[in-house]
């Protein structure tokens, strides 16, 4: 009879809940609800759910937003389940009349991203 060591059924994924059974060899579950960490850099804090790893929406996030009149910008975000930052908050404390996204000022002209953002 051979001996399983329980470590040889890992299949490395973190959604998992892998064990060796007498007769059967190693098997592995869904380990849904379980905290994991996505590949994602800027939304890294997940769920499993069905054996994979989502982000976590609603987990507050920093992005890059790319202004042609000056540089880029940080600003702050929410992550959504695909693990993306998408950033609705208005910057510098002023708006832009219809703006729905961010509004950035810069040499003194105000610029909506509404057509930037995801």
């Amino acid at each position: 009879m051979a001996h399983w060591i329980e470590s040889a059924c890992d299949d490395g994924n973190p959604c998992t809940m892998d064990v060796c059974e007498v007769g059967k060899g190693c098997t592995s579950k869904p380990d849904d609800g379980a905290a994991c960490t996505t590949s994602s850099a800027l939304c890294p804090t997940g769920t499993c759910a069905a054996g994979a790893c989502t982000a976590k929406p609603g987990i507050v996030c920093k992005t890059q937003v790319t202004q042609e009149l000056c540089g880029s910008i940080e600003v702050t975000g929410v992550c959504t389940a695909a693990a993306k930052c998408t950033d609705f908050q208005v910057a510098g404390g002023f708006t832009c009349a219809g703006c729905k996204t961010l509004c950035v000022k810069c040499l003194g002209i105000s610029v909506c991203l509404d057509a930037m953002m995801p």
